[in-house]
Formats: C-alpha cells, structure tokens, sequence
C-alpha cells in the first residue's frame, strides 16, 4: 500500500477543499436565480392580495359615508312618531336622500335599520351583498350606529326598545368580515 498523501482519504479531502477555495466565481447559479424568482412572485402575490383587500374595504368604507343623509331622515322619523320606521316608505324624504352612489345598488329600511345592497359596480365579492347599519340607543337616549355584524356594546339597546318597539329581527350582513372596515368588524 502507497502512503503518498493523495491516496489518503483526508489528503483528498484537503486538496478538493484547496481546490474549491480557489475557484474563480462563475455568477449566479440557476437554482439561485430560480429561488430569488419564486420569492419574488410569493411576495407580488402577498402584496396584490392585501392591496385587493384594501380596495374592496375602501368600497364598504365609501358606500358606509354614503348612506349618512339616510341615518339623518330616519333619525329625523324617530322623532316624530317616537319609534323606528318600519320600511322606507315611512321615512319622507327617502327617494331624494337614497345615495346615488356607483357602489350601491338599493338602500332599504327594516324596523330602523339601514341595508345597503352592493351593485354591479362594486367589486366581485360585494356584487349582491348586504351590509347593515343599524342604530342602538343608550339609556339617557344618545343614539350609537354600528355596522355590520358588530355585537352592541353593554348599554347599547335597539332603537326604540324603551318606548315599546318590537325588538328588530335578527338581519347578518354578508359582505365577508376581512371586507368590513375596522369600525363594522
């Protein structure tokens, strides 16, 4: 057996070793560009995902504002009569005040509260969808609107429930929750 130091094991080792460190660079290999690329589009989609979700967001925002001359017109209802309308046709003023906004299809009425019907303008996820706006009244009679599905906070009553209105149906939103602004959530 030969005992020179390239027929040893370590000795290899040792010379591929030298023989790597000394290597001159020859650029990026393949799988690196393909790995910075895949990161890359993960990163675009995560980002176009939260941009979508911002946009469509910003339309229940805008579409919310919109109806605030028809909170004034139901509030303006109450009162008067001392309970909250039943539909729209109990609030005067109504078809003028119903927003001509490009998001909104139709604004309704239900016991006080407000349904906004997203329209073929909307993004696709709103097209067809509810959200609800609804006011609640306190004890020494401060009315609070919350929107969407929010549960009331302690001390918030349906509008009306103290001078003797039937309490409203139970009417869900169905615009997705990741959709609704931070103050409908």
């Amino acid at each position: 057996m030969s005992t020179a130091p390239h027929d040893d094991v370590r000795g290899r080792w040792l010379c591929n070793v030298r023989t790597i460190a000394f290597r001159p660079n020859r650029g990026i290999a393949t799988i690196e560009l393909t790995v910075v690329f895949g990161v890359t589009l993960v990163m675009a989609a995560l980002a176009l995902s939260a941009y979508h979700t911002y946009s469509v967001r910003d339309e229940v925002r805008a579409a919310v504002a919109a109806v605030a001359q028809v909170q004034d017109l139901v509030m303006d209802a109450v009162g008067r009569t001392g309970m909250p309308p039943v539909s729209e046709r109990d609030v005067p003023g109504m078809e003028s005040a119903t927003p001509r906004h490009r998001y909104v299809e139709a604004v309704a009425i239900t016991q006080g509260r407000i349904e906004i019907r997203f329209g073929n303008d909307s993004d696709e996820s709103l097209r067809g969808q509810s959200l609800y706006v609804a006011p609640f009244e306190t004890m020494d009679g401060a009315v609070l609107w919350l929107c969407g599905n929010r549960p009331p906070d302690v001390g918030l009553y349906p509008l009306g429930l103290f001078r003797g209105a039937p309490p409203p149906p139970p009417l869900l939103t169905t615009v997705e929750p990741r959709y609704l602004p931070s103050e409908c959530r």
